[in-house]
Order: C-alpha cells, then structure tokens, then sequence
C-alpha cells in the first residue's frame, strides 16, 4: 500500500526526511551539550507554529 505513494512522491519524501534528520540531529547535538535553554527555545518555536496550524485548520 505504502510502496505506490512513496514511489510517486519519492523527491518530496526525500526532503522532508532530510529536513527530520536535519532537526533530529540539531536536538541531539543541543542535548549532549547540555544546552537545554537552546532546547527550550526551540520547543517555544514550534508549539508556536502548531498553533499557527492550528488556528488555520478552523
């Protein structure tokens, strides 16, 4: 089932997972640093943006 979709979108699934990995990476890099303000900040921003999405979907 999922073979057809991921075949079909196969440049746009490639960048999004690009892009997790990217984020994964920075969160990982900012725990083993311990620099859990930087982490902090981080999760502010993107509660922000889920409510941006979040008010768009009304």
């Amino acid at each position: 089932m999922w073979t057809p979709i991921f075949k079909q979108n196969k440049t746009q699934v490639i960048e999004t997972l690009e892009e997790y990995i990217s984020n994964l990476t920075q969160f990982k890099e900012l725990l083993q640093n311990e620099d859990y303000q930087a982490i902090h900040d981080e999760m502010q921003s993107v509660n922000k943006i889920k409510d941006i999405l979040n008010g768009l979907k009304k």
